[in-house]
């Protein structure tokens, strides 16, 4: 898998220039980015938080494929009018296409999030409280840019929920949803995830030079730890991760 991912990478940068061309492309790697993360979900050595971490980010990596075919149906939807058959067609396919992208999305940030606030809470039981700072204010910036990025992917739905209850129902949940793609909010809050993500990048940033290093981190989930009801850490599940984490660490800080 990944040989392919690399030549269909070398091609996209070397070969055609249209866009459709590289819409196409981007969305073949973002599924092939997909099925590496689902075949390392599925690794036996995995823990529980590996795990979630590789459905989030597989879920996360999906909805960026989609959107980039999104962008595919949008600039079909823009070069006809509304009102046709094409450009009406072309609208409800981007609603459906960008709300199945936005769930996903959605659905990933919150794992993502809640990662975080189980992180930040590890942190704090071992006294590190600026470490335990830094991921709950990434776990917030997370939740927080997703529900915006829900929001927007549900502003596009407007015309595929209209095709689904009927051009001339008075549904008060599709009439909200039209008027907030038309309002001025929408840019507003794209601007908002914009900002969101490079504080983000920072935060992540911040918290890579924070946290302690890989010998530290085995000390504190090993055999040699005094075990207490309601700690946040947990202790490896079996002997033999255990000594092969040991080993990694071992090698790390040498």
């Amino acid at each position: 898998i990944g040989k392919v991912r690399d030549n269909l990478a070398a091609e996209f940068q070397n070969g055609g220039g249209g866009k459709f061309y590289q819409i196409r492309g981007g969305v073949v790697m973002a599924l092939i980015e997909g099925i590496v993360l689902g075949i390392k979900y599925f690794n036996k050595d995995n823990g529980d938080k590996e795990k979630l971490e590789y459905k989030a980010a597989f879920l996360i990596t999906t909805a960026a494929g989609i959107e980039l075919a999104a962008l595919g149906v949008q600039s079909v939807a823009t070069r006809f009018a509304p009102t046709g058959v094409v450009g009406r067609g072309a609208a409800i396919s981007l609603g459906g296409v960008r709300l199945v992208g936005g769930s996903l999305a959605t659905v990933g940030g919150v794992m993502l999030a809640s990662i975080d606030f189980e992180d930040a809470a590890k942190a704090y039981d071992r006294d590190y409280k600026v470490l335990g700072l830094a991921y709950f204010a990434r776990a917030v910036a997370s939740f927080g840019l997703s529900g915006l990025a829900g929001l927007v992917s549900l502003s596009y739905s407007g015309p595929l929920l209209r095709f689904l209850v009927g051009a001339n129902s008075r549904s008060l949940f599709v009439l909200t949803i039209e008027k907030l793609a038309g309002s001025r909010l929408i840019p507003v809050i794209l601007r908002l995830i914009g900002i969101g993500s490079f504080i983000t990048v920072g935060i992540s940033v911040a918290i890579i030079f924070l946290s302690p290093d890989e010998m530290e981190e085995w000390c504190w989930h090993s055999c040699l730890k005094k075990w207490e009801p309601g700690n946040f850490l947990k202790p490896f599940k079996d002997q033999e991760t255990e000594l092969k984490k040991l080993y990694e660490s071992l090698k790390a800080v040498s």
